[in-house]
């Protein structure tokens, strides 16, 4: 697709199918709620609940590496949208606190990290700087604590995570930076 989202039928069909999964065990929830309660709980709602939520999160974990904004207006980046493809592509991975964002000119804005933790490459400098669009300066908040993966593509926007989802999205890149089996990068297609 050209409006930035994957566009991509298998991962709209998983989407959807983990969702369908959720709202009916939400609806077997709401029905066994109306039934007599045994004498003593047995723990299944609670792990009901847990598992939808785990659901959930899986398929939000998924639509956001997918939707990201990573490649450019043309479809030619969907090589990368597995997981080895995004961190193969990236020539910077890094954690860190956001420690300046200033106008760049021509549509950019410069981003500053204090960088905690580098995953590609495995060592640096405690600065990185970086260049994203404008509009998407906003995103990035002076102290904010920050994941961001910069594409080695220069037209594609870096990915940037924030708050509950730095730790999980940290786990799966550091992961496949270690990987033997982390592809080259893919190229645009």
């Amino acid at each position: 697709m050209k409006d930035g989202l994957s566009g991509d039928s298998e991962v709209e069909a998983l989407m959807s199918e983990k969702l369908k999964f959720i709202g009916g065990v939400l609806e077997e929830d709401e029905r066994s709620a109306d039934a007599p309660r045994p004498a003593a709980p047995s723990g299944g709602r609670g792990r009901k609940v847990l598992l939808a939520a785990v659901g959930l999160a899986a398929a939000a974990a998924l639509f956001v590496t997918v939707w990201a904004p990573w490649s450019s207006d043309d479809d030619a980046g969907e090589a990368k949208l597995t997981q080895g493809g995004i961190v193969a592509c990236s020539r910077l991975i890094v954690e860190g606190t956001v420690s300046g964002v200033e106008s760049a000119g021509d549509g950019k804005v410069q981003i500053r990290l204090k960088v905690e933790r580098h995953l590609k490459p495995a060592t640096g400098p405690r600065e990185a700087e970086f260049l994203v669009p404008e509009e998407d300066g906003a995103a990035y908040d002076s102290g904010a604590r920050v994941l961001v993966s910069v594409s080695r593509f220069d037209d594609e926007v870096p990915m940037l995570f924030t708050g509950a989802d730095i730790a999980p999205t940290r786990e799966w890149m550091q992961a496949e930076a270690n990987s033997p089996d982390t592809p080259s990068c893919p190229g645009r297609g």
